[in-house]
């Protein structure tokens, strides 16, 4: 009797041992995912090093209507209305941009920036604007951007913007 229930936990041992060998885990260190760990994933992780690019992110454009200086970007706080003060996102191959009225309580000068690369560089005043404006191209956030700056403080600013 107990040879037969030794036989039998020898057998029970064997078994479960045998389930935890089947397991689906993989192997930490197994790259090549051959079921074992050796000079093989080595090779395979050099080639991956060798072989692999690395990934260009695209440049994502802003604008920005406001009266104060920028020196980056507050994508936390992107505005979706063209008459919000603060920085918007940009569509590239825009060819016009309308900045809507925008105000404030006291005079200021106002301006705008836009990407460089858009060549939106033509200025149209489409409200009560006196002065005119000027430009002038800053770095944002390694952006160019051209800088049109109203050349007069009021307290509304109203543009269009085109190519």
């Amino acid at each position: 009797m107990k040879t037969k229930t030794i036989f039998m936990l020898a057998a029970m041992l064997l078994m479960s041992m045998g389930a935890f060998a089947q397991s689906n885990e993989p192997l930490e260190g197994d790259v090549n995912n051959d079921g074992k760990v050796d000079v093989a994933d080595i090779v395979k992780i050099i080639d991956i090093m060798q072989n692999s690019e690395t990934p260009v992110e695209e440049t994502k454009y802003y604008w920005y209507v406001g009266f104060e200086d920028q020196s980056s970007v507050d994508t936390n706080n992107i505005k979706t209305s063209p008459t919000e003060i603060g920085w918007h996102n940009f569509t590239t191959g825009t060819t016009s941009l309308h900045v809507g009225e925008v105000s404030n309580d006291t005079k200021v000068y106002w301006f705008v920036l836009v990407p460089a690369d858009s060549g939106l560089v033509n200025v149209r005043d489409a409200g009560e604007v006196l002065g005119g404006y000027t430009n002038s191209t800053i770095t944002v956030d390694n952006v160019s951007y051209i800088k049109i700056t109203q050349n007069t403080a009021t307290k509304k600013f109203d543009y269009d913007i085109t190519t």
